[in-house]
């Protein structure tokens, strides 16, 4: 492993109050934030949370963020498009093993960290002087023990329970093929979370689902709820995307097998229903497209050529425009975990949406009021075309998702939340 070090300093703009101001032994808190993504191009569910919590997380307290990821030319990008006022470290692998290898590697990398990374990050440690490490998201409970040798309160924050979620898609893919490659994976992370997740001193859940889900073999007394949280800070200067004719939206990659099996229900089973009862609406699916050439791309492609009037926009740059600029939001996910990036950032674009119970699963959204809940593609088609016809109606369900945003998903109520937590560890 090497590591490259950089210190750019970015301001994100203030978000209607002033951040809350936390002291810890007299000084200003500093949090280590260690994960093994980077969110600086937030075009995924896990970045969007990681960036916009980055945002509410160094409004109240100084942020030193330590990545440790595969290398590649994208990573300094990356980071030098921060802006966050963090400092950020760099951790990169020095090549990608052979597949065969790379999948024994990412066993190991479960359970050990290798002798350069633990060099590193004490490094880290001496020089940032960190009050609270922060791990975030995926399966990096082994770091745990090792930053406890610090001395210091260690929390973890799930992005959903990753392996209930891992184990769903799992078990729903009938491809034989697939299931035996990752069932050492499955076994793996099964056994990893129970092993480590209940040794950090705090475990931040992100529902009230999660939270029920972890309590199996994780005390209560660890857990907390830290919502998702969302930053309409920059939202108001971006335009919505225009187009000739009303437009339905669906966002999310369609490299997980969750966004992929929801799409294709509904280019299957919504989709010629708006069709027939709408000669002018349009359906945008937004997000990266599976893997060129694979049988999930070449299913896609005859599924959308059988129709009309899908736009496959795959990978963007931002999919706040459209989002913004769509009539209705769909969300038809049977499979999922934690909570959906995609409906809370809708809320707060003002998009009405239509989700399945498992999509909006941990929100406070309330169907009928704030959000329209459908579990089958005729009840889904009827709310879609029922918001889209009706623009009174499309307004209001907008409207009210846009106050629960407010109050209790947006930054300021994230500062609010994490303020208690800090204050409370401080205290211990």
């Amino acid at each position: 492993m090497r590591s490259v070090f950089f210190g750019m300093q970015g301001f994100s703009e203030p978000y209607l109050t002033a951040s809350i101001s936390i002291y810890f032994k007299d000084d200003t808190l500093k949090v280590l934030f260690i994960s093994k993504h980077i969110p600086y191009r937030a075009d995924s569910g896990i970045t969007v949370k990681m960036l916009n919590l980055l945002t509410c997380l160094s409004s109240v307290c100084d942020v030193a963020c330590a990545y440790i990821v595969d290398a590649r030319e994208s990573n300094e990008h990356a980071l030098k498009a921060c802006k966050i006022k963090a400092i950020n470290y760099l951790i990169e692998s020095k090549n990608q093993p052979a597949a065969l290898k790379r999948y024994a590697v990412h066993l190991l990398e479960l359970f050990t960290i290798s002798g350069r990374v633990k060099t590193v990050l004490s490094e880290i440690m001496e020089k940032e002087k960190p009050d609270i490490v922060w791990l975030e998201f995926g399966y990096i409970g082994h770091f745990v023990p090792f930053m406890k040798r610090f001395g210091l309160p260690v929390v973890y924050a799930s992005h959903n329970s990753q392996f209930k979620l891992d184990f769903g898609i799992w078990n729903s893919t009938g491809n034989i093929i697939y299931r035996l490659k990752m069932a050492p994976f499955v076994l793996s992370y099964f056994i990893h979370e129970r092993l480590f997740f209940r040794l950090a001193d705090l475990v931040f859940c992100i529902s009230l689902q999660d939270m029920s889900y972890y309590s199996n073999f994780i005390s209560p007394a660890k857990l907390r709820f830290v919502p998702f949280f969302f930053d309409t800070g920059n939202l108001a200067a971006v335009d919505p995307f225009t187009a000739d004719h009303p437009y339905i939206c669906m966002v999310g990659s369609l490299r997980s097998y969750q966004n992929y099996s929801a799409a294709i229900f509904a280019i299957n089973n919504v989709w010629p229903i708006l069709l027939r009862e709408n000669r002018r609406i349009h359906l945008y699916i937004i997000g990266e497209l599976p893997e060129e050439k694979s049988p999930e791309y070449r299913l896609m492609a005859k599924c959308v050529a059988k129709t009309e009037r899908i736009v496959l926009k795959g990978r963007v740059e931002s999919v706040i425009p459209f989002v913004k600029g769509a009539y209705v939001s769909m969300v038809p996910l049977f499979i999922g975990s934690g909570v959906r990036t995609k409906i809370i950032e809708s809320a707060a674009c003002g998009t009405p949406v239509v989700s399945t119970s498992i999509g909006a699963e941990g929100l406070p959204f309330v169907d009928g009021k704030s959000i329209c809940i459908a579990d089958s593609a005729e009840t889904m088609a009827e709310k879609v075309m029922c918001l889209v016809t009706d623009s009174a109606k499309r307004d209001k369900i907008a409207r009210e998702a846009y106050l629960i945003y407010y109050k209790e998903l947006s930054c300021q109520a994230c500062r609010q939340k994490i303020g208690e937590i800090f204050r409370e560890l401080s205290i211990q």
